[in-house]
């Protein structure tokens, strides 16, 4: 008669034990740690500091661990998180240099190396890409923003302006 026997006191008090346990841990707080948000809106090419960014917590494990060392390498909206491949190592634009607007290729990121073909001298300039804008919705193409060495400064902007020249971006 299956009705008589004893309870199992001891396994209904472990399997007890074990749902109380469960539900302690799904419904606990997971640890959190503070992670820098974008502030405000952040452009390519622009630092990431303290002013810029705002800390909030997030569960740990959530996002990735981000070093606040460098530049931005795309633009960051205002409340989005800053994320490591968001950010470049050092400053992009090197000292002394200058930034002209030329056609770069839709792959390209900010800091990556660009190399200029001038068509006319036929000669090469490398520069670094340190912005892009908004794609184009038509298809045109990127203009994106290229820091230059000071003695080619000239020879590239002569070569832009008459649609001369021609750029390659370095992808790593």
């Amino acid at each position: 008669m299956w009705w008589l026997q004893p309870i199992a006191w001891f396994r209904w008090s472990i399997a007890g034990l074990v749902v109380v346990a469960v539900i302690v841990v799904e419904l606990g707080e997971p640890p959190t740690i503070a992670y820098p948000f974008a502030a405000d809106a952040i452009e390519a090419g622009v630092a990431a500091d303290e002013a810029s960014i705002e800390w909030r917590e997030v569960p740990e494990g959530l996002l990735p661990h981000a070093q606040l060392a460098g530049s931005v390498r795309t633009d960051i909206d205002a409340g989005s998180p800053i994320t490591p491949d968001r950010l470049t190592a050092t400053s992009t634009v090197p000292a002394d240099w200058w930034v002209i607007e030329l056609p770069v290729g839709r792959t390209a990121t900010v800091g990556a190396e660009i190399r200029i073909v001038v068509l006319d001298p036929r000669t090469t300039v490398t520069g670094v890409l340190t912005g892009l804008p908004e794609p184009d919705p038509f298809g045109g193409n990127l203009l994106g923003a290229v820091a230059i060495p000071p003695n080619a400064v000239d020879l590239v902007a002569r070569a832009a302006a008459n649609d001369a020249v021609v750029t390659m971006a370095r992808h790593e």
